[in-house]
């Protein structure tokens, strides 16, 4: 497992939470800029916002990789990235205009030929979906702004769904601003999950951060688990279904059926909250 946190470093851990080494990244991570982490061709590649707004890459060892001048542009306010593996692509999305862009991970830009990635403003969260070829993002804008949502992408740019303000993401009344997405596997769930992370419309200015598991049409499954987040910004999922949250108390870890599962004592040590990105690489 890899996690960002406030003091601008990678982490890496074993499965038993021990820290396995760490790396200080070129600019310190922010809630919207950068801290998107995927992994792909064997390379760890990390999303770093301003004023940098580049990709850096890392070997599973947190070993330093560079690129040509040139590689990843242009990138504004890069967070959310994901990694195509059936057609070794990279998408990375606009924390600041929103949109994303693709690229092969060489760096080398990737043009979309059917329409485009445009879910309209703050792209903070990308994943990606190897049992429909398809990339899945959310649209953070904050409250009570109305340009929030979840769209769904084929790599080509054509817009498979896009769920808005006006249908929410499921019923009215779930994600105001659903900020990061990972989607879980047939192996660990039995079917295509998709888990979103953000803040719950309570009728409050700000909402309640939650997680909330989906079926791929936005039909909730189940009730959203609202504690003990104060402000979770990382997402990821493992091959068990378990549910990894980069939040501003720490690491926090949700079983799918919507228990949280407290980490062993001493586990995933060295962190220092807010936590900003996590992938749970297996």
């Amino acid at each position: 497992m890899f996690v960002i946190d406030s003091t601008g470093k990678l982490f890496g851990f074993d499965a038993d939470g021990n820290a396995t080494g760490s790396v200080a990244l070129p600019t310190p991570i922010g809630s919207l800029n950068g801290g998107g982490i995927a992994l792909g061709a064997g390379t760890l590649f990390v999303t770093i916002g301003q004023p940098t707004n580049a990709i850096s890459a890392y070997s599973p060892a947190l070993a330093e990789q560079t690129f040509p001048d040139g590689s990843f542009t242009p990138l504004s306010v890069p967070r959310g990235i994901a990694y195509d593996c059936h057609d070794a692509i990279l998408m990375v999305g606009s924390a600041a205009a929103g949109g994303a862009w693709l690229f092969s991970t060489a760096g080398a830009r990737v043009a979309v030929t059917d329409g485009g990635f445009a879910p309209g403003y703050g792209t903070s969260g990308i994943a990606y979906d190897p049992d429909d070829g398809a990339f899945w993002v959310t649209n953070y804008a904050g409250f009570p702004t109305t340009k929030w949502g979840v769209s769904e992408f084929m790599p080509t740019g054509k817009t498979m769904q896009t769920f808005d303000h006006v249908q929410h993401f499921g019923p009215p009344g779930v994600h105001q601003s659903p900020y990061s997405i990972a989607v879980c596997g047939r192996a660990a769930t039995g079917s295509q999950t998709l888990v979103v992370v953000g803040f719950i419309d309570d009728g409050s200015h700000d909402g309640t951060p939650a997680v909330q598991a989906y079926t791929t049409d936005g039909t909730p499954s189940g009730p959203p688990f609202k504690g003990p987040f104060l402000g979770p910004y990382g997402l990821s999922c493992d091959s068990r279904g378990r549910v990894y949250i980069a939040d501003v108390s720490g690491l926090q870890i949700v079983e799918l059926g919507g228990a949280a599962d407290a980490a062993a004592s001493g586990a995933f040590a060295g962190l220092t909250p807010p936590l900003y990105g996590v992938l749970a690489a297996e």
